[in-house]
């Protein structure tokens, strides 16, 4: 049996210039989580796809790569 539950997804991309040889880059991460009956508040209900969407776009928000290229390591 196979069971599967909703996913909310939240995109960031961030634009800048490698700290390393000045050319400008872009870093995009998708984030995600599921609305599902294990996925509770802390009074113990079960979170709505409202309450999962805020705190997916709250982890997205707090992302903040160091920008660099892999060839400048």
């Amino acid at each position: 049996m196979k069971v599967s539950f909703q996913v909310v997804k939240a995109k960031r991309t961030i634009r800048g210039n490698c700290i390393v040889c000045g050319k400008k880059m872009t870093r995009s991460k998708t984030f995600e989580h599921t609305v599902n009956p294990f996925n509770k508040n802390l009074d113990g209900t079960v979170k709505t796809y409202l309450e999962v969407l805020k705190d997916v776009n709250n982890k997205a928000d707090q992302w903040d790569p160091i920008l660099y290229h892999n060839k400048c390591k």
